[in-house]
C-alpha cells in the first residue's frame, strides 16, 4: 500500500535536462527528501500519455510532492488530477495552465508571438535556444551563471532523440480544466521578471483555483535557481499539509 514519505520528484522543463535542477534535487536531500529527477527527454514520445507514463515509473509507491519547472509543471498538475491517488502534492514553477492567451485567459502570450517562436523551433533549433536561454534568465539574480546553467542543460536536451517540436505544441494546449480536478495540496509558484508564465496571470490564476496557493517571487523563469531554499519550503509545506489532511 502506498504510504506518505518525504520523497520528491522534480520534471524539468521544455528542452532542458534533469541535470538543470541539481541546485534544487541538492537542497531537497539536505532537507532529508528522497529525491529523483527526470528530463521530458526521457520520454518514449512526445503525448500527453508518453510524459504520463514517464512520470508515472517515477513516482512508484512513494506519494511524491510533484515539483515541475514550466512545462514539466503543466505535466505535474495534469498527472494530479490524472491520478489523484498517486500523488501527496504539486509544485509549480514558472508554469501555466495555458501559455497562450485565449478566452477567459488574456494575460498569456499573443498566439502569434507563440507561433512566431515555434517556426524559430522549426527552423534552426539550435540557434532558437541559443536566444531562449537569456529570456528565461531574464531578472535572474545571477543573470549570467543562469544563462550558462540553461545553456548547457538545453545543449544535453538537443542531443537526446527527442521531438522538442511536437512537445513545444503541448504548451499551446489548454490544461485549465485539468489544474481545477487536483485534489492535493498545490502551490504555483510565478516570477515577477518572468516574461513566459508571466506574473500577470495570477490573479486568474488564484481565481481558476481557489483551492490553491498562487505566489509571486522576484527574479526570473528558473525559479529554482533564484529561489532554491524557498522552493524547498514550499515543498515542506505541501508535504505538511498533506499529512495535515489539509489542502
Amino acid at each position: 500500500m502506498s504510504t506518505v514519505v518525504d520523497s520528491v520528484v522534480l520534471v524539468s522543463g521544455w528542452a532542458m535536462s534533469a541535470e538543470v535542477l541539481a541546485p534544487l534535487a541538492q537542497a531537497l536531500e539536505q532537507s532529508g527528501w528522497q529525491v529523483q529527477a527526470v528530463s521530458l527527454a526521457e520520454a518514449e514520445g512526445s503525448t500527453w500519455e508518453d510524459l504520463y507514463t514517464l512520470l508515472n515509473s517515477k513516482v512508484g509507491q512513494s506519494l511524491p510532492v510533484l515539483v515541475g519547472w514550466s512545462l514539466g509543471g503543466n505535466l505535474c498538475s495534469r498527472f494530479a488530477a490524472k491520478y489523484p491517488d498517486r500523488v501527496s502534492g504539486v509544485v509549480t514553477l514558472g508554469s501555466t495552465p495555458s501559455f497562450i492567451a485565449r478566452d477567459g485567459w488574456t494575460q498569456g502570450k499573443h498566439p502569434d508571438a507563440y507561433q512566431q517562436f515555434a517556426d524559430g523551433v522549426a527552423a534552426n533549433i539550435q540557434g532558437a535556444m541559443k536566444e531562449f536561454a537569456p529570456v528565461c534568465a531574464r531578472g535572474s539574480h545571477d543573470l549570467k551563471g543562469t544563462i550558462r546553467a540553461l545553456r548547457a542543460s538545453a545543449k544535453w536536451a538537443l542531443e537526446q532523440n527527442t521531438d522538442w517540436c511536437d512537445l513545444l505544441n503541448r504548451l499551446a494546449e489548454d490544461a485549465r480544466s485539468e489544474w481545477q480536478q487536483v485534489q492535493c495540496p498545490a502551490v504555483h509558484l510565478l516570477a515577477e521578471q518572468d516574461p513566459l508564465a508571466k506574473a500577470s496571470i495570477a490573479d486568474d490564476l488564484q481565481a481558476l483555483l481557489p483551492g490553491q496557493t498562487v505566489k509571486v517571487l522576484d527574479g526570473s523563469h528558473a525559479i529554482f535557481l533564484d529561489h532554491t531554499d524557498a522552493v524547498v519550503d514550499v515543498v515542506t509545506t505541501v508535504r505538511n499539509k498533506n499529512k495535515e489532511g489539509g489542502a
